[in-house]
């Protein structure tokens, strides 16, 4: 790109003193699959590492927290720092870009939660639940919109050993007052897109797609083609910019394979583990209820398909459905796309981004390019965000008319939403205040600027989950809101909340990390922004969870939630440093510097050294400069 500017802007040195730089590439290749043979034992199993190498691979990792709509508490989920062996061995599709693990039918990973618990905020009490699956897998998990349900998804892998007849993505439920887990229905999920379920808003309700039961063994490849693989260029298609992309489509029968991993059934699945089909099976990429729960927008894929670009590209059709699965509004029907125009601003000609508006019962939202997509022609305005509401017969109104490419909307209610636009040729980033429910009242601008000028970002809207657990922003009695940002400045990354009055555009900055540790913002606890849910950590202290009060003073403000250990105590005395250095160019570049514990540069001398380094791409040389990261970050 003309005037763009390429810098190195993370390197990461690390010394340490049992490595040699003067071995050559290929005796060190021999030498790793020379040892790889010898670490089976007589008997077949594996040979464990020193101990000193497992203990660093073994090392615990901190469990993961999931906050509750109403903020007061907290899933605790742990993870092994490793997958298991039965884990990495499952096997994996690789069709039209997606990686599928057939006896599930979900998407392929390794990486799992084995336990569920509850934290009370308020009062820093773990509490404990029963009836999980044994050795629980758990994937992806969701609050109920009014928090008295927990649902998640088990993988379980067949073991008749232990009484697991088939492999299969199983629905549970943990009932909060209860605090009892069950499994929800008998049918196994298909998850090889998205999570596989959602709750409606009455909380009592999830969607879900199910593995259909007539569904059938998947087809078999014979290795015998069918007849030719055909890619015809289209007269007349002009010029167009085409990735080069992995697991792809290769003939018909991956065709016809792939067609059966995506085929679900919708279904509406209540709490008691009722179920309900929605429709008949098909090749659902998308699903999302309504806000008012009435309404199913779906997006399936149809043929053709491609061989040279993944599903995401494929023909779509974009549906509004009841809850019987009956189309009631065809939306759009999307081509094939095999590739857009030059430039990075180049879109999608037609409609792009369809999705309801939260704070509206039924009413759906997407843009329009009106330049073709393409950001060589001329145009003074790019796209259009139209809105259209149930029972979809009227005319789509206009929202907003944009000069760069829409970016999404924060919605907030009916008077006040914030919507973003970009352009990445330039960087240009722009926030708009915008009234949803008076769309010819003028936009007001919020800010205009870079985004790649980390150092003057003024942080995201803080949102908050509403009634029917769908996000929203946080608005205080005089209008104003929140913003949740990084702080990034020449000394590292400070992460801050600020309070932002919409009609002045004053700011008053309520919380800052401040050194020696780091502190982000997780979620802020209470409306007035006075109650926040941080991590903090420093180089040799990982990190935790605490509440930070700020109507309280001093240390008084911090209430610690959680007191993970050190995880690697053997390495809690690595030196780290952030370094400055000026490239040849004049480009300021930063990096951060690893040593071994007490390593003394005049005793030891110099040792052989790690580095990492990525290229990335700037529009200026200052923004190129620019510090990233902090050097209070956990080791």
């Amino acid at each position: 790109m003309s005037g763009a500017v390429r810098s190195l802007v993370v390197a990461t040195f690390i010394h340490w003193s049992f490595m040699s730089t003067r071995l050559p590439l290929l005796p060190i290749t021999v030498g790793l699959m020379a040892s790889s043979s010898l670490a089976m034992a007589q008997d077949g199993a594996y040979q464990a590492p020193p101990a000193p190498l497992q203990a660093i691979v073994d090392a615990p990792r901190a469990p993961t927290l999931s906050l509750s709509p109403k903020r007061n508490l907290a899933a605790v989920l742990p993870t092994p720092s490793l997958p298991s062996i039965s884990e990495v061995a499952q096997p994996e599709l690789k069709l039209a870009g997606l990686r599928i693990n057939p006896r599930t039918y979900s998407a392929s990973r390794f990486s799992f939660h084995t336990g569920l618990g509850l934290l009370d905020i308020d009062t820093q009490k773990e509490i404990k639940v029963s009836g999980l699956p044994a050795s629980p897998r758990i994937a992806d998990l969701a609050w109920s919109p009014d928090q008295r349900y927990l649902a998640f998804t088990h993988i379980a892998f067949a073991d008749p050993a232990r009484g697991v007849k088939e492999s299969g993505v199983e629905l549970w439920l943990l009932d909060v007052q209860t605090k009892a887990a069950r499994k929800l229905g008998n049918q196994s999920l298909s998850t090889v897109y998205g999570r596989g379920f959602s709750w409606l808003p009455d909380s009592k309700t999830l969607l879900v797609q199910l593995k259909p039961a007539k569904l059938g063994a998947a087809p078999v490849a014979s290795g015998i083609p069918t007849g030719p693989s055909i890619q015809d260029s289209v007269p007349g298609g002009g010029v167009k910019q085409l990735r080069t992309y992995p697991d792809l489509l290769k003939n018909e029968q991956d065709a016809q394979l792939f067609e059966h991993y995506i085929t679900v059934q919708l279904a509406l699945l209540d709490v008691a583990g009722k179920q309900r089909l929605v429709g008949q099976p098909g090749q659902f990429s998308r699903v999302s209820a309504s806000p008012d729960g009435k309404h199913l927008l779906t997006t399936s894929i149809v043929r053709p398909y491609s061989y040279i670009v993944p599903a995401h590209d494929f023909a779509h059709k974009i549906d509004v459905r009841d809850l019987n699965g009956k189309v009631v509004h065809a939306v759009a029907a999307l081509p094939l796309e095999e590739g857009l125009p030059p430039g990075n601003d180049a879109v999608s000609a037609g409609v792009r981004s369809v999705s309801w508006r939260v704070d509206a019962p039924a009413t759906l939202v997407w843009a329009e390019a009106q330049d073709g997509g393409d950001p060589a022609k001329a145009a003074e305005i790019r796209d259009i965000v139209y809105t259209q509401a149930a029972p979809f017969s009227s005319k789509p109104a206009v929202l907003a008319k944009l000069g760069s490419r829409y970016a999404g909307i924060a919605w907030g209610r009916g008077d006040l939403a914030l919507l973003g636009e970009a352009w990445y040729k330039t960087r240009a980033v722009k926030q708009w205040k915008i009234s949803p429910d008076q769309p010819s009242a003028p936009a007001d601008l919020v800010y205009a600027g870079s985004f790649e000028d980390r150092y003057n970002d003024p942080g995201q809207p803080v949102m908050r989950a509403d009634a029917a657990g769908l996000p929203r922003l946080l608005i205080a009695a005089d209008g104003s809101i929140l913003l949740d940002g990084q702080g990034a400045s020449k000394d590292g990354d400070r992460p801050f909340i600020d309070r932002l009055n919409l009609a002045t555009k004053q700011k008053e900055r309520l919380f800052q990390s401040a050194a020696p540790y780091y502190e982000n913002v997780v979620a802020v606890l209470d409306e007035d922004g006075s109650r926040l849910l941080s991590t903090r950590e420093s180089p040799t202290e990982q990190p935790n969870y605490y509440v930070r009060n700020l109507k309280q003073q001093g240390a008084a403000q911090l209430t610690a939630l959680t007191h993970f250990p050190h995880p690697l105590p053997q390495l809690k005395d690595v030196q780290k440093e952030l370094i400055r250095y000026k490239r040849a160019d004049g480009v300021d570049l930063t990096a951060t510097l690893m040593l071994p514990p007490n390593y003394d540069v005049k005793r030891d001398g110099p040792l052989p050294t790690l580095m990492w380094a990525y290229p990335q791409e700037f529009k200026t040389a200052s923004a190129a400069s620019q510090t990233k990261g902090s050097p209070y970050k956990f080791n």
